[in-house]
């Protein structure tokens, strides 16, 4: 646990690490002003393929992109069917080279404005005024997210390995490497099931 961050930062590693999932947090984004990738097959609903790996609780969590007023944003949450609460996220994607990323910032206008209450107390994710960066693939019905993920960044950090800047939070790294270092280290690992090994395997909810 990331002891230094604010109260509602733990309470999003904590709810977070209950569908597996807790990515390495960077303070620059992925994309630049100018990157314009889109893809409308990323619009809808989807949920985890039923796979034994995937936990009954999995089952349950949506994962939902509309498009912003920004049209190169997508409107995030992720929550469990028929509870409140959640995740609130913009989503922009980004074409570095061949492969396709994703940069998932917390939506805290939609989570700390004066909507928030409509919201059914949903929580910005990440949790703080940072970035969660992965690889995607995108299909007509399936869709992948590869997280670069926070056991890796930090095992990688005390070793004296992580190739990219890094502030030591009681052993865990905040990646404060620039957008420009972000995205040549995203496409070379662009391939590494370690470094981008929390994986997600979504179908499209019909």
């Amino acid at each position: 646990m990331k002891a230094q961050l604010p109260t509602v930062a733990a309470i999003f590693v904590l709810a977070f690490s209950l569908i597996g999932c807790e990515p390495a947090d960077c303070v620059y984004p992925l994309y630049k002003p100018t990157d314009t990738a889109s893809d409308d097959r990323l619009l809808g609903t989807w949920q985890r393929v039923d796979t034994k790996d995937v936990s009954n609780s999995e089952k349950d969590w949506r994962w939902n992109f509309v498009r912003s007023k920004d049209d190169k944003v997508y409107d995030f949450t992720l929550r469990a069917v028929g509870q409140k609460g959640g995740f609130a996220a913009n989503v922009r994607l980004v074409q570095i080279g061949d492969y396709l990323f994703a940069d998932f910032s917390g939506d805290f206008n939609r989570t700390l404005g004066s909507d928030a209450d409509k919201l059914d107390n949903l929580i910005a994710y990440p949790a703080l005024p940072a970035h969660g960066i992965s690889r995607i693939w995108i299909e007509k019905d399936s869709l992948r997210i590869h997280f670069l993920k926070d056991d890796w960044t930090r095992d990688q950090a005390k070793e004296g390995k992580l190739a990219l800047a890094h502030l030591d939070l009681e052993g865990y790294p905040l990646i404060t490497a620039k957008t420009e270092d972000l995205r040549t280290f995203m496409q070379a690992h662009a391939e590494d099931t370690d470094a981008l090994s929390e994986n997600y395997d979504l179908e499209r909810v019909k």
